[in-house]
């Protein structure tokens, strides 16, 4: 589990620093699979997890953000969690709009997703065949 701190102030813009995590995470996601001999898994992960990281810096209302991630089965699960998190839902954009096209892609490269319980995160499968998530502890 990795907990990352908001640079900026709550309602405010989100700064430089904080796109950094972003990247941070992406480093520990792909060093962690390699160690599990999951490499065919990296790009899809690195993906997953910057734009689940990006979309609480962005939207999100708390402070922290909590990284999980977890070997399911023959793959992996994930979760992005935080205080005050939106709920996650699939849009259509429309096409002039810079954002909103994040979770189609996260759609389309797991094999589940879906919100965290108490609607604070997402969680994610990746080379699992639709195992069933790891319960949260």
């Amino acid at each position: 589990m990795l907990r990352l701190r908001r640079s900026s102030s709550v309602g405010q813009e989100f700064m430089e620093t904080d796109l950094l995590k972003a990247s941070m995470v992406r480093r520990i996601t792909s060093a962690k699979l390699r160690f599990w001999c999951l490499e065919h898994l990296v790009d899809s992960a690195e993906l997953v997890m910057s734009e689940l990281v990006a979309n609480e810096f962005r939207h999100g209302s708390g402070k922290e953000v909590t990284v999980r991630l977890w070997r399911s089965g023959a793959g992996i699960g994930l979760a992005v969690t935080g205080q005050g998190m939106c709920r996650a839902r699939l849009r259509v954009a429309d096409p002039w709009e810079e954002s909103g096209r994040g979770l189609l892609l996260v759609e389309a490269v797991t094999d589940a997703w879906g919100t965290t319980p108490d609607r604070n995160g997402v969680w994610c499968l990746l080379g699992t065949a639709g195992e069933p998530p790891a319960p949260d502890g």
